[in-house]
């Protein structure tokens, strides 16, 4: 488990710049929470121009959606650069749950990239603008990312 340094509920989609975790001598005696500890680390500082200058981006107009499932414990977020548009969504429940997440039409239905696992991730055309139906894990976080602007 990790929280922000300020001690808000939402790490990075509220713009934390660091996170503590929250009992680093129990991730020091277990060796698999120590590596996922790792693995998160690295995950954020793999490509630090994409996170660096992402803001929070307020999900009305043409980046509106909604979450249909999850029992009202699955949030989601955006946050954008210039460069990237980035889709972090949690669910905060400790069984699975089943989504759907529809966006407006303006979301592009491109080829998005899942940023902790480094998969591919389609939406689907819906008849109110994409949508992306998943099984989310019991507290797992989900970070979706396309780049707005070619190289």
């Amino acid at each position: 488990r990790c929280r922000p340094v300020h001690g808000s509920p939402g790490v990075l989609a509220t713009g934390a710049r660091a996170v503590v975790f929250d009992d680093w001598k129990t991730l020091q005696t277990n060796d698999g929470a120590l590596a996922e500890a790792a693995a998160f680390a690295e995950t954020l500082a793999r490509n630090p121009v994409l996170y660096a200058p992402l803001r929070r981006v307020d999900p009305s107009g043409d980046r509106a959606f909604t979450i249909d499932g999850g029992q009202n414990n699955v949030e989601a977020h955006w946050l954008e650069s210039p460069d990237a548009l980035l889709l972090i969504a949690v669910n905060h429940a400790s069984e699975p749950r089943d989504v759907t997440i529809t966006f407006a039409p303006a979301i592009p239905e491109a080829i998005w990239q899942n940023m902790l696992t480094g998969s591919a991730v389609n939406f689907v055309a819906g008849p109110r603008g994409p949508v992306y139906t998943r099984t989310f894990a019991a507290h797992e976080v989900l970070v979706l990312m396309i780049r707005k602007r070619w190289k």
